[in-house]
């Protein structure tokens, strides 16, 4: 995987999930193997819309200063 805003890919653990749509979420990815099975983030990334992006695009997505268009 690579950040589909900026195309970072040297380190995995930098990339995080962001959900497009937030009243979709239903699970916290930050809580990965605490609180719920694998099974249960693999259903949320194919149920609710969401990408892949490296932890600054995700603050920037955040922040108002990154603009998600799908």
């Amino acid at each position: 995987g690579k950040c589909q805003c900026c195309g970072y890919d040297k380190c995995p653990s930098a990339l995080e999930v962001h959900h497009v749509d937030p009243t979709g979420k239903t699970i916290e990815f930050s809580r990965i193997g605490r609180d719920n099975k694998l099974e249960d983030y693999s259903n949320e990334i194919n149920n609710t819309p969401c990408i892949l992006v490296c932890a600054n695009c995700h603050r920037e997505i955040h922040d108002g200063m990154i603009l998600i268009n799908l």
